[in-house]
């Protein structure tokens, strides 16, 4: 059963200026594996602005009253496949999908040369 929906949307261009000017912010945005992904890709602002979009929306998901709680960096995305990511929580993040009742959210992502988008479908735990 659905619990919520979550979307966001990342003009590539000012993403990639803000890549630029605030490199050092990366880390407490990025995890280790989506940032060494990146690289893999050669840094491609069109891949980071994806994943900082699919947060994002994972944070619409969760909640309006819980987006003062939640942390980017709690937010791990793992590829799966080509364009396909599943969703890793951890900390007070983790935490507060659990007592909210968020058990799995389904994510779908899709970018073009200037805009990146993210649908974060929260599901209900069952059980």
């Amino acid at each position: 059963m659905i619990h919520s929906i979550g979307i966001d949307i990342v003009e590539i261009p000012k993403f990639a200026a803000f890549i630029q000017k605030q490199r050092h912010k990366l880390n407490r945005i990025f995890s280790a594996h989506e940032l060494a992904a990146w690289e893999w890709r050669g840094k491609a602002p069109s891949y980071l602005a994806t994943i900082f979009a699919a947060k994002e929306a994972v944070i619409k998901a969760i909640g309006k009253l819980n987006i003062l709680t939640t942390e980017l960096s709690e937010i791990e995305l793992k590829e799966r496949g080509p364009g396909q990511f599943t969703v890793e929580l951890r900390g007070e993040t983790a935490l507060l999908c659990r007592n909210i009742g968020i058990g799995d959210f389904h994510l779908n992502v899709a970018f073009n040369g200037s805009i990146a988008m993210a649908l974060v479908i929260a599901m209900r735990r069952v059980g």
